[in-house]
């Protein structure tokens, strides 16, 4: 992917569109090349999140931001202060998705410049091809439920899974198993639809793979 970490915590990347190259030096300075000159557009950067095509989320201070990686737009924003490594920009770079340390699942719309909680006591979560808007989650409060996020509201469809398989948000649709005395059922469901049984009595699970 074009990254490179060592000791020294030197790093660069190529953004997607090969018009910069961004880096994090000794100083921890990012600093971003356009192939004539670079600039340093942050100083005391403790590491690069993620990139986007043209966004980058980086944490200074125990503090998350995320800015344009264009040198000229200096379009700064503080994303959050509490989250864990399950963050990630939407493909289409207009929201970044994360959970936090009280394992809320967030949603941050970098336009609007607004934070939405969807959900907590998340364990996993599973996003759309495009802007992360729908997607299905897992809670884990009492017992692993799965549900929907349609971009408004949620809606419950199955307790008590051992684990999700393959899932197609687009068609809302999922394949997950469960567990009972160490044997696997394997279910398919499509949102608003009961659970189809695929297979059971199985003793393991390789690779399970949903086709349009």
């Amino acid at each position: 992917d074009g990254a490179e970490r060592t000791n020294n915590r030197q790093y660069y990347t190529f953004t997607e569109d090969d018009k910069y190259i961004v880096a994090l030096n000794k100083e921890d300075e990012l600093i971003v090349y356009n192939f004539k000159e670079n600039e340093r557009i942050e100083k005391d950067v403790a590491d690069i999140v993620a990139m986007s095509e043209d966004k980058i989320l980086y944490e200074k201070e125990s503090i998350l931001y995320v800015r344009s990686i264009n040198p000229k737009k200096d379009d700064r924003l503080k994303v959050t202060e509490d989250y864990d490594a399950n963050i990630r920009f939407s493909e289409d770079g207009k929201n970044i998705i994360y959970t936090d340390g009280d394992r809320k699942l967030h949603i941050f719309n970098i336009k609007k410049d607004k934070d939405e909680t969807i959900a907590k006591d998340v364990s996993s979560y599973y996003c759309d091809d495009k802007s992360c808007e729908k997607m299905f989650f897992v809670e884990s409060a009492d017992t692993k439920t799965v549900y929907y996020y349609n971009g408004k509201d949620r809606e419950s469809m199955v307790k008590d899974i051992y684990s999700i398989n393959a899932y197609d948000v687009s068609e809302k649709q999922l394949v997950y198993t469960k567990i009972d005395d160490k044997e696997y059922s394997l279910y398919y469901q499509k949102v608003g639809n009961d659970p189809v049984l695929v297979e059971d009595g199985l003793t393991s699970l390789r690779t399970v793979k949903l086709f349009k």
